[in-house]
């Protein structure tokens, strides 16, 4: 069975984004944070067993790792990028306790507009799970439709996002005029060029899928961009909260 075809991937996706929010409340001085990272080694073991007796029951190994060699680096990309954004995250958080002044988010940042950009983002997850579960049925239309769906959604969250952008460069809020703005601009920056980076893998999963390269026994590139797309929207639901509302 795919691992899109089971309930390891949404749990794998959770923990990570228990991770990330468990790092930072060990930064905080919580242990609290610990009970995050328990839940991501669990997952993460469950996956592993699960493929090593997939793989067991099809006597189709092929060499010591438990899943398929491009799955496996994906997977440990993905971990790389919990790092980086938990890092980016607990400086910023840092930089926030130790700054003499900051002010109220919601004063500052339109929080309305934003809720809605992170429902547009959750919903291009959605169309980005059907898209997979569209080319595993041999619909390669129903793939292509979802493709462009998901596409347009990115664009769409980028759109809000670099209007929000012009309106605090226009109120004076500049990336080099207060900490706030600084860790404002980064987090949020980086997160825009993962999802940009997204559009344009999706892009040419699009161009691949107009010559019908992908079929039900050959989409793996779509499964892998899944994985990273979703990672992309979980840390966005992190960093919604943490910035805006906290």
């Amino acid at each position: 069975m795919s691992a899109h075809g089971d309930i390891w991937p949404p749990l794998i996706g959770l923990s990570l984004g228990s991770f990330g929010y468990g790092l930072l409340l060990l930064a905080k001085g919580s242990m609290y944070g610990l009970a995050g990272i328990f839940f991501f080694i669990i997952a993460m073991g469950g996956f592993t067993l699960k493929e090593i007796r997939t793989k067991r029951d099809k006597d189709s190994y092929e060499s010591s790792l438990p899943i398929d060699h491009p799955k496996f680096a994906m997977w440990l990309f993905l971990f790389s990028e919990v790092i980086f954004f938990s890092s980016l995250i607990g400086s910023s958080y840092g930089i926030r306790v130790h700054a003499q002044s900051w002010p109220i988010a919601s004063q500052v940042l339109n929080v309305p507009i934003t809720a809605f950009n992170t429902f547009v983002l959750i919903c291009s997850s959605l169309t980005m799970a059907l898209a997979l579960d569209s080319v595993k049925k041999g619909d390669n239309n129903g793939l292509k439709k979802y493709l462009m769906l998901t596409i347009l959604l990115g664009l769409t969250f980028l759109g809000i996002k670099l209007f929000e952008y012009s309106h605090l460069l226009s109120e004076g809020y500049a990336p080099a005029k207060s900490l706030f703005a600084t860790t404002y601009f980064v987090q949020t920056g980086f997160h825009g060029l993962h999802v940009l980076g997204g559009i344009i893998a999706m892009l040419f999963l699009l161009g691949k899928a107009q010559k019908n390269h992908f079929t039900k026994e050959n989409h793996d590139y779509v499964e892998y961009t899944g994985l990273y797309w979703h990672f992309v929207d979980i840390v966005w639901i992190l960093l919604f909260p943490i910035i805006y509302l906290i």
